[in-house]
């Protein structure tokens, strides 16, 4: 059993009580099956401590998240996979054992691509988890992973992964693709931003830009008080700071997209 490896037995300890408590037995190997499969780690305190308090369970299942999966487990594993796909016993054509397994003990999630989100700057394991699954499904590569995530925008992620205001931020800032606008406006110069959804047909000309609300939280292109297209979700926190600098602008849609400058005074 996983549990007496003298690697995990100073790193996987529950006990009953916070003082003079008993040892409790809690089986690693369940654990970790349950802590890779993406589960949060409140219903994981829950799962494996179900007759203790929820403050003193959930304070133990993240010491030994940390100190098991985090540290021991996930090293201890990663040397051993690595000593096995090295040995010369092995053939060329021999299966190797999966090189990323010490990282999905390590970051609690089951596919490659939610590795990719969490070692790019996503840190909510639980957005990571479910992008990755359905990244995985449809065979989407971590190459191609941050377009892919782009594309279902603010209310895609709210949507489909009910995905709270601080992912929601996480995700802007892994998907950004920087434009600097506004130093290219303060130089008098025009700034380009390429538009998704637009409606088929649109004709050029001047466009009023609407700021995200909590109705509407995406950027969005409108004429005469109708919506005609969006600002894409890598572009969303450059055009909202661009909104958001006080600079007086004029904005008009050109070859479907939206082209900004300052205006004359």
């Amino acid at each position: 059993m996983l549990e007496h490896l003298p690697e995990v037995t100073k790193t996987w300890s529950f006990k009953d009580k916070e003082t003079r408590g008993t040892q409790m037995n809690v089986p690693v190997a369940p654990a970790l099956r349950e802590w890779i499969s993406g589960t949060a780690i409140p219903d994981l305190a829950r799962s494996w401590q179900p007759d203790i308090p929820a403050a003193w369970a959930l304070e133990q299942a993240v010491r030994n998240i940390s100190t098991a999966f985090g540290h021991a487990l996930s090293w201890t594993v990663g040397a051993l996979i690595n000593l096995v796909n090295t040995s010369p016993d092995l053939s060329p054509d021999a299966p190797r054992l999966n090189q990323h397994t010490a990282w999905h003990i390590r970051h609690g999630v089951d596919t490659e691509q939610a590795l990719t989100l969490l070692t790019s700057g996503v840190t909510s394991r639980r957005i990571a988890h479910l992008l990755g699954h359905d990244a995985a499904r449809l065979r989407h590569r971590s190459a191609d992973l941050r377009r892919w995530t782009a594309q279902h925008h603010i209310d895609g992620w709210a949507q489909q992964y009910g995905a709270s205001d601080y992912e929601i931020q996480d995700l802007l800032d892994y998907v950004r693709t920087p434009s600097d606008p506004i130093n290219r406006l303060l130089d008098d110069r025009a700034t380009t931003t390429p538009l998704t959804r637009l409606v088929p047909g649109t004709p050029d000309g001047p466009v009023d830009v609407a700021r995200p609300s909590e109705r509407h939280p995406t950027i969005r292109i409108d004429r005469d008080q109708h919506q005609v297209a969006t600002v894409p979700a890598d572009r969303h926190l450059d055009v909202l700071a661009m909104l958001e600098s006080g600079l007086d602008l004029d904005h008009r849609l050109h070859d479907g997209q939206l082209v900004t400058t300052r205006r004359s005074r």
